[in-house]
């Protein structure tokens, strides 16, 4: 019997489209000819499933980087409490410094939380930090360093 889980797309995924993912999180550039030999089907019903799960929006198909890679040695995590500005503006204007990995706005003490790579410590004092003071709305500023990445997981809500 095959399991099935509907995500939040309303698409229904049965073993075969689970398996089909699983080859394309190994490898995003396997064609489907390729994942067809592998699950032992043809070529059209790889792509006509991928494009199904791609269109109900249940399936993205993304690259990836490896920060430390670029050389961004340091990972610093940001909690960041905004005043006099609209949140979204001042999330918007965050969002566009390069540095940034991702900015969320989020409940709690802090209205944002950002995440952001830097080659080295230094630039957190020497170039962050004075970008970041002339963005109007900052009320506070709380530095976390994170010192070990646990899990980078992709695969948040997949059954395991």
């Amino acid at each position: 019997m095959e399991s099935k889980l509907t995500t939040s797309a309303s698409q229904e995924f049965d073993d075969t489209d689970w398996r089909i993912v699983n080859l394309l999180k190994v490898n995003g550039r396997i064609t489907n000819q390729e994942i067809a030999a592998t699950l032992k089907l043809t070529r059209s019903v790889v792509a006509t499933r991928i494009q199904r799960m791609t269109d109900s929006g249940s399936l993205r198909i993304v690259a990836a980087t490896d920060f430390a890679a670029y050389g961004y040695n340091v990972l610093v995590a940001l909690e960041i409490k905004v005043v006099g500005r609209s949140v979204q503006a001042v999330a918007d204007e965050l969002a566009e410094f390069p540095e940034m990995f991702a900015v969320h706005i989020v409940t709690g003490a802090a209205q944002i939380e950002a995440l952001v790579g830097m080659h080295r410590f230094e630039d957190l004092s020497e170039t962050l930090m004075p970008k970041m003071i002339k963005v109007s709305g900052l009320a506070c500023i709380e530095v976390g360093i994170v010192t070990d990445i646990v899990t980078y997981n992709f695969d948040v809500g997949i059954p395991r």
